[in-house]
């Protein structure tokens, strides 16, 4: 049986012919016994865009940043900024785990924004203080995005970001 530094080699790789014939092999098996709902993806679908009709897409503005620390080793840090017609939120992306990070964030305007974090089928929100600031421990890496409701002018304005790789 291979070793936990082995498996974590072959992990690595990328994948190949086997790996392909291994996949298409589970997917016959879920699609005889367990097959996806018919209209399931265009329900889904459907239901994503009727939900988001109204929000606005800001921009990805900002690239990450490497950031030293005192012990001299470099920490990976990501400042982010995204942008719309009405809201600028900034986005910093701190280490705080072996595979977990701290997001400081801040929204302009944004006292008492609602801000979810959404990452799969996960969501945590939060509302922002009278500065604008919010903050999200303990959060796994993986494909992220934030939507952002302001209470403000216009009324109930919803903001989304692309996914972006925490």
């Amino acid at each position: 049986m291979p070793g936990d530094a082995e498996m974590t080699s072959w992990a690595r790789e990328p994948l190949d012919e086997v790996d392909a014939g291994l996949l298409d092999q589970i997917a016959r098996l879920h699609s005889a016994h367990d097959p996806m709902p018919a209209g399931l993806v265009d329900r889904l679908v459907f239901g994503l865009i009727v939900a988001t009709l109204d929000a606005e897409l800001a921009e990805l503005q900002s690239v990450p940043l490497a950031v030293a620390s005192r012990d001299d080793e470099t920490a990976e840090v990501q400042s982010l900024t995204f942008t719309s017609s009405n809201l600028t939120t900034l986005v910093k992306v701190s280490p705080s785990g072996p595979d977990r990070v701290r997001i400081d964030g801040w929204v302009a305007p944004g006292a008492d924004s609602i801000v979810e974090l959404h990452q799969g089928i996960a969501t945590r929100g939060t509302v922002a203080d009278q500065d604008g600031q919010f903050v999200f421990d303990d959060v796994p890496h993986g494909p992220t995005r934030f939507t952002i409701r302001h209470p403000g002018p216009p009324a109930d304005h919803l903001v989304e970001t692309p996914i972006v790789d925490i």
